[in-house]
């Protein structure tokens, strides 16, 4: 009898004498037949199981490749397409790379080799060969041996001493010329020299009979200092320019970001923001990521994705570019944004661009499972990966098509999926989603349910990364 393994997805030949399990001849785990023998019955034959959805799109992405030349040491690399637009360091030489995106794409690109030499040429991949770089670090600086080091700060101390003892010197000088000399000495310098007039500025009479002079000063008003002259005004500053404008065009939320792909976050949506924007006199240059464009809520503020793309399994949600508007031109541009389904009161924040308001962000309302119990049937695309290897999703994914079936249990949910052989039970969360614990012999499975479209619709994530969630429909 022919039996698929719930670990891996092999089909292979079991003999059902042989006991209730058979080793997997791919990976040798314990599939039971008598679990197996309803799957295998309902299987369509081997030629068939192609795998739908993700897997063949997947295998088509990753046999692409990309030709680059380090501009270094001159090594001719290949890299797989996926990789396109991001920086790595050569494995030759450690010089920074950055892979160019293929023709055609929004973003700057670099020259790449196309040579078809394959004598110099390796084979890469960034994620275990290449240091991927993730942000601008600086240069290593070269370190100065100690014993030109000492000499070093031996000859600065020096220089700082002398100088130090030379200003002291000059300014006692200047203190000792700016004190008066006393008074008998300024009488005593008068009389030598022949003057009649003391140094305190009084008349003196030669003769003997004469008086004292007086020391006290003289009263003569100092003369006046010259007036300077007012300093020149600033000149006024120049009236700004007209600013360039934005104006929101469209404002809603999606659960996925496109094609039934990279669905969002529990208990979160993703935020498509549709903008004109208007370049006066000057161009306009707007970086459509990160903090270039951001969506400002009451308790905080939303980083931008990128801009919507055609091509969700390449680029992702969303994908990251500048927007740059000629003068006098209009471009219009869904911004794309992931955060809480309900935000409320928003503001859109460009940079270089006043700030305008988004409005009110409403997202889908969150309903109940409904009439249950009830039978759900898979919907594609199948969002998984092409090999799943925890138990609970292997054998989920190994299953084929498959159903959901719900069932109240007071406050929780029972919920099973026959054809893989789970079941367990799920529990309402604060953000609208419901906590499921999946259970495959003696594996487990921690999970999320998702209820819309009006509860006709349910997303089964296994996982929080991308490509392991399953749509689920009501029959």
């Amino acid at each position: 009898m022919q039996v698929r393994c719930g670990q891996c997805g092999t089909l292979f030949e079991a003999d059902a004498a042989s006991g209730p399990t058979a080793a997997c001849t791919n990976c040798g785990y314990a599939v039971p037949l008598a679990a197996s023998a309803d799957v295998a019955a309902d299987a369509p034959p081997a030629d068939t199981q192609a795998e739908s959805g993700y897997a063949d799109v997947a295998r088509e992405q990753l046999r692409q490749t990309l030709h680059v030349t380090c501009g270094k040491c001159g090594k001719h690399l290949t890299v797989g397409a996926r990789r396109a637009g991001m920086e790595g360091r050569c494995p030759a030489c450690g010089g920074r790379i950055r892979i160019p995106r293929p023709a055609g794409d929004a973003e700057s690109e670099l020259p790449g080799s196309s040579d078809t030499e394959t004598a110099d040429r390796h084979r890469l991949d960034l994620a275990s060969e290449w240091q991927i770089i993730v942000a601008d670090r600086p240069e290593p600086v070269e370190v100065l041996e100690q014993w030109r080091v000492w000499p070093l700060l031996a000859a600065v101390a020096a220089l700082v001493v002398v100088g130090a003892g030379a200003g002291l010197w000059v300014g006692l000088r200047m203190l000792r010329s700016d004190e008066p000399p006393a008074a008998g000495e300024q009488d005593g310098r008068a009389m030598a020299a022949g003057r009649s007039e003391p140094a305190g500025g009084g008349r003196v009479d030669a003769s003997p009979g004469a008086s004292r002079p007086s020391t006290k000063p003289s009263d003569r008003p100092a003369p006046p200092e010259p007036s300077k002259p007012p300093p020149p005004k600033p000149p006024p500053p120049e009236p700004p320019g007209p600013s360039p404008r934005c104006e929101i065009a469209g404002v809603e939320s999606a659960l996925f970001a496109s094609g039934g792909y990279h669905p969002a976050p529990p208990g979160q949506a993703y935020w498509r923001v549709t903008v004109r924007l208007t370049a006066l006199q000057e161009p306009l240059t707007v970086h459509a990521t990160g903090e270039g464009a951001r969506l400002e809520l009451a308790d905080g503020a939303l980083r931008c994705l990128g801009v919507t793309t055609a091509h969700p399994l390449r680029d992702g949600p969303a994908r990251p570019v500048r927007l740059h508007v000629p003068p006098g031109k209009t471009m219009t541009a869904t911004l794309v944004f992931v955060g809480p389904s309900d935000a409320g009161e928003a503001r859109l924040a460009l940079r270089d661009v006043s700030t305008v308001p988004a409005g009110v962000l409403r997202g889908p309302a969150r309903p109940d499972p409904g009439a249950l119990p009830a039978t759900f049937a898979e919907q594609p695309p199948r969002n998984l990966k092409p090999a799943l290897r925890p138990p609970v999703m292997a054998a989920i994914q190994s299953s084929g098509p498959s159903e959901l079936r719900l069932a109240r249990e007071g406050d929780v949910l029972r919920v099973t999926i026959p054809q893989a052989h789970v079941a367990g039970r799920a529990a309402r969360q604060d953000d609208g989603t419901w906590r499921v614990a999946l259970r495959h012999q003696s594996d487990e499975l921690t999970g999320a349910l998702r209820f819309f479209d009006g509860g006709r619709k349910v997303l089964l994530y296994l996982a929080g990364e991308p490509f392991h969630q399953i749509t689920y429909a009501r029959q």
